[in-house]
């Protein structure tokens, strides 16, 4: 048996997997694409759904690759700046908004505040502010 450590992406552009060993070889990597979805300019979605489908092949392909890996720890990083409505149950509303899915230039204003996170009393990451994600719309 071969102990390995596996890792998962969530991105824009696909699901990857990676199984290494505890040198950092590489052992197996897959990568399952999924499409994006443009309804109108500027804005870009996805099915969440996509995310899952992705995520089990590409994970299934390592992992039938080395079947005489024994996983240690599993890694995980996905999309940032991403928002998928839910409801009370936790259903999916509509496909997520990817991080490039904010409106065009023109059509709304971006508002950002510079103060500080009244939660943690410390500055709001630069991330979050260029995003817009904790900034308002305004018309």
């Amino acid at each position: 048996m071969t102990q390995a450590l596996l890792g998962i992406d969530i991105g824009t552009s696909g699901c990857k997997a990676l199984l290494i060993d505890g040198d950092g070889a590489v052992l197996a990597s897959r990568t399952e694409t999924y499409g994006l979805s443009q309804p109108h300019p500027g804005w870009t979605e996805q099915d969440p759904q996509s995310w899952i489908e992705g995520a089990r092949a590409a994970v299934a392909s390592v992992l039938a690759r080395r079947p005489d890996a024994v996983i240690d720890a599993v890694g995980l990083s996905g999309q940032m700046h991403g928002a998928t409505p839910l409801d009370a149950s936790h259903s999916v509303l509509r496909p997520a908004q990817c991080w490039r899915a904010f409106p065009p230039p023109g059509n709304r204003e971006i508002r950002i505040s510079r103060a500080r996170d009244p939660r943690s009393g410390g500055s709001r990451r630069p991330s979050a502010r260029r995003s817009g994600v904790r900034g308002g719309f305004r018309r």
